[in-house]
């Protein structure tokens, strides 16, 4: 259960690609909610434990008209008692470009506390980043990045959605430079093709199927491409379903909601 909205940051850890056309976005718009719900299978246990909301709005910052991306993941209070989470992550970015400007990332999980804030300042090619975990002293840090092409954990699932994925072939690797944790990382995705996913009883979709690169630590038990996404294979490309192990079992990720979305779900199969 831990670092819900981590685990769906990483569903689509791809950004301005070689080859790819400038990025601008076609898939989303202010006023857009999408909810999951996430199960937990460890042994004979198999049930829903959490959720998380992710909303678009605007904002001005610097007399700059952003998107404030805004994602906040719990775990439902039943389980509370086995490993409490009220995350919230949020992300303000040029709504043509996509471009990143500031970054706040607020945890609570299991009683260990992190606030920590990115200001991007692209023409500079630098991140100022300033955190704090539980009670330690507040550090600061300036880290050098990549111009436009850096993105942090939540901008860059909605930049995966502007992405054309007919110009990929199935098993091509597609490489992404994400700040995690303060830290500038090189990874990738691989496309695994199209393929046709049931949520619910009455509810299925047609998706683009990826393998995500993921960093070995405190969420994953191990570095490659354990984790397994469906995208809606229409010109929303939403999250349908996301599986992966998790360091203690494994973990379910499916959507029960959207509202506000730009297009029409074409995608689903009724």
């Amino acid at each position: 259960m831990k670092r819900l909205i981590y685990l769906l940051s990483l569903v689509f850890l791809f950004s301005s690609v070689q080859g790819q056309k400038e990025i601008v976005n076609t898939a989303f718009q202010q006023g857009e909610e999408i909810a999951y719900v996430i199960a937990y299978k460890w042994g004979i246990v198999d049930t829903d434990v959490g959720k998380v909301l992710f909303k678009v709005n605007r904002d001005t910052i610097d007399n700059k008209d952003l998107f404030h991306l805004d994602a906040i993941g719990t775990t439902f209070p039943a389980w509370d008692w086995f490993f409490k989470v009220r995350d919230r992550y949020q992300s303000w970015i040029d709504p043509v470009t996509l471009a990143p400007y500031r970054f706040y990332r607020h945890v609570n999980e299991g009683g260990w506390k992190l606030n920590l804030k990115y200001n991007f300042h692209h023409d500079q090619n630098m991140v100022y980043s300033r955190f704090k975990i539980n009670d330690e002293p507040l550090q600061y840090d300036t880290i050098k990045i990549e111009g436009h092409e850096t993105f942090d954990l939540l901008s860059v699932v909605y930049l995966s959605r502007c992405i054309d994925f007919n110009s990929f072939k199935e098993g091509d690797k597609i490489p992404i430079t994400l700040m995690v944790d303060a830290k500038v990382e090189n990874l990738y995705f691989r496309y695994l093709g199209k393929e046709k996913v049931k949520v619910r009883r009455h509810e299925s979709y047609n998706c683009i199927k990826f393998g995500v690169q993921v960093l070995e630590g405190s969420v994953f038990p191990e570095g490659g491409e354990n984790l397994i996404v469906w995208a809606s294979d229409d010109k929303n490309k939403i999250p349908i379903m996301i599986k992966s192990p998790i360091i203690v079992g494994s973990v379910l990720v499916r959507i029960v909601s959207s509202s506000g979305l730009k297009h029409a779900v074409t995608s689903r199969i009724e």
